[in-house]
């Protein structure tokens, strides 16, 4: 079981604006082809452990005779082990 933790705040009731931000801790076994496919695989991989965090907003407008507008930002960090 590999828990996540997600957040998402509207700050502006009449904006298009919304703040979030997620948390992951992963764990990854090595599949067989990791492990023994010809020429590249690697018996000796270990699972992976890692820490996931992004954070960021996201905010649309919406203009008349065109589709929309959107923009996104992240700032994403991960830690592997």
């Amino acid at each position: 079981m590999t828990p996540a933790f997600f957040f998402s705040y509207k700050p502006l009731p009449k904006a298009d604006f919304n703040l979030r931000a997620f948390y992951k801790n992963i764990f990854r076994m090595p599949t067989f082809n990791d492990l023994y496919y010809t020429d590249i695989g690697n018996i000796s991989l270990q699972p992976e452990y890692t820490h996931q965090y992004n954070v960021g907003f996201q905010y649309k407008k919406h203009i008349p005779k065109a589709s929309g507008a959107s923009g996104n930002c992240n700032l994403i960090f991960t830690s592997t082990r």
